[in-house]
């Protein structure tokens, strides 16, 4: 007999047993709750393309890791093959945690943009002291809100929606910006926003191949600016 503490539902949380081919199935059915809340969220909001483009890699990735765990197990998915259920159960518990943290990211993530758009620094004083080092220094405060509102998604960073100055790239495969994701492993226990693994700085890396395709935007866009 198998336990299992729900993930996600309306009510309290309860933990519920049962062997697991019947867990498994609750337990996708909490998965198809999460997806249904990001998919009206993202619909009530509007919000970024970028997430729109993480889900469905977070989609794939999980359907791939459950296709290959039944390949493991040559096919077989009868509810007598309980070392099957019993793996796929622990990895459904490890991608309803991952939505998740996508859900929390996204949410958050809405309320703070929301927040930096209406205090965002008005003189251009104001944004070098932001950060005297990047190229952003170099635009209006109405210039950096429409660069990061028409940037592609893959040059924003999923924590702060800003367009990414010093990307990092972490071994989910996720990219963030360095300072951001520090701050937000630090308050979170040193874990990845999203998939919510254990996350160090020294497993880091720099995204060098992005942030030479976020210079080049910059430049692109604050030559079109001074042609205005």
């Amino acid at each position: 007999m198998n336990f299992i503490s729900l993930l996600f539902n309306d009510t309290t949380p309860k933990t519920i047993s049962g062997p697991s081919h019947k867990l498994g199935k609750i337990i996708s059915q909490d998965i198809h709750q999460i997806k249904v809340k990001i998919k009206l969220y993202n619909e009530s909001t509007g919000t970024s393309p970028l997430y729109r483009h993480m889900y469905e890699l977070l989609d794939k990735d999980h359907a791939r890791q459950i296709s290959l765990l039944q390949k493991r197990h040559n096919y077989n998915v009868a509810a007598s093959n309980t070392a099957y259920h019993d793996q796929l159960v622990a990895l459904k518990r490890v991608h309803a945690n991952e939505l998740l943290g996508f859900l929390d990211v996204m949410t958050n993530n809405y309320t703070l943009g929301q927040v930096r758009r209406v205090f965002a620094p008005t003189t251009s004083s104001d944004i070098s002291n932001i950060d005297k080092q990047s190229t952003r220094a170099s635009f209006s405060s109405s210039a950096l809100s429409s660069i990061d509102d028409n940037a592609p998604y893959y040059m924003l960073d999923p924590i702060s929606l800003d367009i990414l100055n010093d990307p990092v790239i972490t071994p989910s495969g996720i990219t963030y910006e360095k300072a951001t994701l520090i701050e937000c492993m630090q308050k979170n226990g040193n874990k990845d926003p999203i998939t919510k693994k254990p996350l160090t700085t020294a497993e880091l890396a720099p995204n060098l191949a992005i942030k030479d395709v976020v210079r080049d935007f910059l430049e692109d866009a604050h030559h079109r600016e001074l042609d205005l």
